[in-house]
């Protein structure tokens, strides 16, 4: 997904709110396609919780949700996953995808 509609999508959803939108956007991956099974990122459920660790799963493009596994777990550990409308690669991580 450009970058641009991405940005799009997430003002039309956030409406008014403050935020930082693009510093948001840039720690995420240009396509998390490359993003490997059960590499650590951070999610969070919401804006106003903070991030965590958690493994990637997938992307839903047409959700626009990143899954992870279940409670900390790798797909040698656990099956369940939980989608997240807020992830990004760790800072560490962010030029590497």
């Amino acid at each position: 997904m450009q970058l641009n509609k991405r940005i799009t999508e997430r003002l039309i959803k956030l409406g008014n709110k403050q935020t930082n939108i693009l510093e948001e956007l840039e720690a995420q991956p240009n396509n998390w396609d490359e993003v490997p099974i059960d590499y650590p990122i951070l999610v969070k459920r919401n804006e106003d919780y903070d991030w965590f660790i958690a493994h990637f799963a997938e992307y839903n493009y047409d959700r626009n949700k990143v899954s992870v596994y279940a409670n900390g777990g790798t797909s040698l550990t656990v099956k369940n996953k939980e989608n997240f409308e807020f992830a990004k690669l760790r800072e560490e991580d962010k030029d590497r995808y």
